[in-house]
């Protein structure tokens, strides 16, 4: 009977010590206390009120002055005085976005196939062209291509919606640009100013990727 007892008493110091932290944390992860569409854990980090959907009390709620690229602790309208920049990781064909160096999500990319790979290295946005035509080496053309930020003029290379394939997060398909779908595109449009930056790094996959699950945005 003692044996049971601390047989038990070793159980609950296991749970207590080791499942339940996890949980809170996974808890704490997830939740969205205010419903602004930023999780707890990232307005923790970000410095904002995850009880409070308008930090800064100017009127807009807090995750969409972060996801529009405006600053949360200013009372001030449409302050863009923050920190804003994108990664691009060739090797697994996804981008995830900062906003002061906290990561606020991640999208599915497609970028230079293996015989016109995307560069790496850091980059700043140099431009923003709401529609463009791009030319393909065969002759063909995507007219009406939109939310376009140009990040290396040398060789005319954007990020941008791409409405001529769905091979975001799957395999390469661009001539050396960073596609997206339009949908993530126009949010990045709204994002990101000229200046920010864009980091790309990894390697060029030879083939398709397999992708568990669409990552959140």
């Amino acid at each position: 009977m003692k044996a049971n007892k601390i047989l038990l008493l070793i159980v609950a110091v296991i749970v207590v010590t080791l499942i339940v932290p996890n949980y809170c944390r996974a808890q704490t992860t997830s939740t969205d206390s205010d419903g602004d569409g930023l999780s707890n854990d990232i307005e923790n980090q970000l410095g904002t009120d995850p009880h409070n959907v308008d930090t800064d009390g100017d009127g807009f709620p807090d995750g969409v002055e972060v996801k529009t690229g405006y600053n949360p602790l200013s009372p001030i309208k449409y302050d863009r005085n923050v920190k804003r920049s994108v990664e691009v990781n060739l090797s697994t064909q996804q981008m995830d976005y900062f906003f002061n160096g906290v990561k606020i999500g991640t999208m599915l990319v497609s970028t230079g196939r293996p015989s016109a790979p995307t560069p790496t290295g850091e980059f700043k946005f140099l431009r923003k062209v709401p529609v463009k035509t791009y030319r393909t080496i065969t002759g063909g053309s995507y007219p009406n291509a939109k939310w376009n930020l140009l990040f290396e003029s040398k060789h005319g290379l954007y990020l941008h919606g791409a409405y001529w394939h769905n091979d975001f997060g799957i395999r390469p398909r661009s001539g050396g640009c960073v596609n997206l779908s339009e949908k993530d595109a126009a949010q990045m449009y709204k994002y990101l100013s000229v200046g920010d930056k864009i980091t790309i790094y990894g390697q060029t996959p030879k083939g398709k990727l397999k992708i568990a699950s669409q990552p959140s945005s």
